[in-house]
Order: C-alpha cells, then sequence, then structure tokens
C-alpha cells in the first residue's frame, strides 16, 4: 500500500490561481447640458474642458483649421483669452498631443499631415512675420505661430495622436488609412497597418501598449514591440468605437466609448466581457476621457457631458 501512496503523491501539481481585486463600480456625478455636440473633453485637476490643457493655457482646434492657445483667467466667470494662433494646416483638425515636458505639442488633420508646434509665444523662429488676414476674433496682442515641421506618411485623415511615455521625439498616431505610424521626429518612421480605419488610440504610461478604437465595434490591445500583431481584442459594444482612455497608474483597466451611447470599462486581464456598462447618453458618444483617477468624463452628439465617479 505505502508504494501506491508514494506514487500517488509524486504526481501531485501545484496549479496559480490569480485573484483579481474588484474594480469598484463608477457612480453617476454629473450632467450637463450645451448647446451642441461635445466633440472632445478633458479633465484637470480644477477644471473638465472641451481642449486640450497645457498647464494654465489652454489648446483647442477644429474645422477652422487653426489651432488657439488661450490662457483661462479666473474671476466672477472664468474665461479664455486667445495668446497665439498656429496657421498651417488645410482642413480640419482631429487630434492635439502636448509632449511630456511640454516644451512641443503635435497636431493630426483631414489633410494627412502630422505637425510639430512650439507653443514657446518668446520663439521668434515659429512666429509669423506676415500680414495677419485671418478672420479669428483674438486681442491685437495674440501671436500667430507656423509649424516647426510638417510630416507625411498618412494618405488619410490623421485622428489620433499620443506622445510615447518619457520620449521628447517618439509620437505614434493613427489614420483613416488603416494604419498606425510610430514616429521618431528626428530618424525617421516606422508603420504598423491594419484591417480597419482607426478613430482613437491611447498609450498605456507603464507598459506602452496601445489600445485603439476603429471603425467597427471591436477594441484592440496592441504591443509595439510584437510588430503589427494583435495582442488581444475586447468585443462588446454594437458600434464604431469613438474614444478609448487608460485608467490614471494602471497598466489593465481602460474604458472605451462607442456610437452605441455607452462607455464600457475593460480589464485587460480579464476581457472576455467588459467590467461595467456606463449608460446614459441618447446619441452617439464621441469623446470620453480618464484623466484623473476618480473622474470619468464622456461627450456626445446628444449635447451633453457626462461625469461619473469613481473610487480613487
Amino acid at each position: 500500500m505505502l508504494p501506491i501512496l508514494v506514487s500517488l503523491l509524486l504526481k501531485e501539481t501545484v496549479i496559480p490561481v490569480e485573484c483579481l481585486l474588484r474594480e469598484p463600480a463608477p457612480v453617476p456625478e454629473a450632467d450637463t447640458k450645451l448647446s451642441d455636440w461635445v466633440s472632445s473633453v478633458k479633465t484637470t485637476e480644477k477644471y473638465t474642458v472641451n481642449v486640450f490643457y497645457l498647464g494654465s493655457m489652454v489648446l483647442s482646434g477644429g474645422h477652422g483649421q487653426i489651432i488657439i492657445l488661450s490662457e483661462l483667467e479666473d474671476g466672477k466667470e472664468q474665461s479664455f483669452v486667445p495668446q497665439a494662433v498656429f496657421r498651417g494646416h488645410e482642413r480640419s483638425i482631429e487630434c492635439l498631443a502636448v509632449s511630456p515636458d511640454g516644451s512641443r505639442f503635435v497636431s493630426g488633420s483631414f489633410d494627412t499631415f502630422l505637425k510639430v508646434w512650439n507653443p514657446d509665444l518668446s520663439d521668434d523662429e515659429t512666429n509669423y512675420k506676415g500680414k495677419e488676414n485671418g478672420t479669428v476674433k483674438k486681442r491685437k496682442t495674440a501671436i500667430t505661430k507656423t509649424p516647426i515641421v510638417t510630416l507625411t506618411a498618412h494618405v488619410d485623415a490623421v485622428v489620433a495622436v499620443s506622445w510615447l511615455p518619457n520620449s521628447k521625439n517618439d509620437v505614434v498616431t493613427a489614420s483613416w488609412d488603416h494604419s498606425m505610424v510610430f514616429w521618431d521626429l528626428e530618424l525617421g518612421v516606422g508603420f504598423m497597418p491594419s484591417s480597419k480605419s482607426f478613430t482613437c488610440l491611447a498609450v498605456c504610461p507603464s507598459s506602452n501598449f496601445i489600445i485603439t478604437g476603429s471603425a467597427d465595434p471591436i477594441v484592440r490591445l496592441w504591443d509595439p514591440r510584437k510588430g503589427s500583431l494583435v495582442k488581444q481584442t475586447f468585443m462588446g459594444h454594437t458600434g464604431w468605437v469613438s474614444s478609448v482612455s487608460w485608467k490614471p497608474n494602471s497598466d489593465h483597466v481602460f474604458i472605451s466609448s462607442s456610437f452605441d451611447q455607452v462607455t464600457k470599462m475593460w480589464d485587460v486581464r480579464s476581457g472576455k466581457t467588459s467590467l461595467y456598462d456606463l449608460k446614459g447618453h441618447d446619441d452617439r458618444i464621441l469623446c470620453s476621457d480618464w484623466s484623473r483617477k476618480e473622474l470619468i468624463v464622456s461627450g456626445g452628439a446628444d449635447c451633453t457631458m457626462k461625469v461619473f465617479k469613481t473610487e480613487s
């Protein structure tokens, strides 16, 4: 009997079990009705704005083909005072991103170009010296600036852009031409093809993993080190994925928003179904943001901005 018992003990194996802490459910916090579509939103420590935040300044761009740098003035009513106008794109501006050190920003447009800009108002090399003939209403002290460089690689609209973490020169863009492009602003470019037109992307600061949305209901996770192979897919939406955003200080939790009027929270460690569905919009969701750990914000074609509170 003893030899049989020893044989059974030798065949025992250890099965590792991974336990995941449950992500707390977001709670509706605010619902703001606006006069038009909300197509871009950004949360900061003090404000939630539908533009791109740069310290005490705000960058905004759109169908006017220009980018405006404004200063947020405090008072009884906060107001944006234009400080500079950036000209160079020939079609609507679809995306903006500021470098980690704030020394440069990039813009993507329907004109297929990626442009690099210097936000420093004292930089004479990029200050326009000619006669201003624009129709933008701004103070006479506002400066007109031109791009440092214009880069071309895409053949269709550039709809998403992000700086890679802790880098002054590396940028990734996504386009309707079914490709992501990795730019070294000094050396060259690298392509990552796809079968679908991209609509949005977000880079995880800690892992460099990239999540993307496309002209289909699927969210995709990419590892740039592995080339053009999709690492993981997340299915659950029923419309185009319009926006994606990582949870701050997390390399596994993110949100995706869609034309199906739903924002979903996901965990890459359990990607077969979403953790939570954040509902409330009555039309397509066009943008969302999770820049502050305790706030998830979304805006849409229903002219509303919704805020969900999360446990920090």
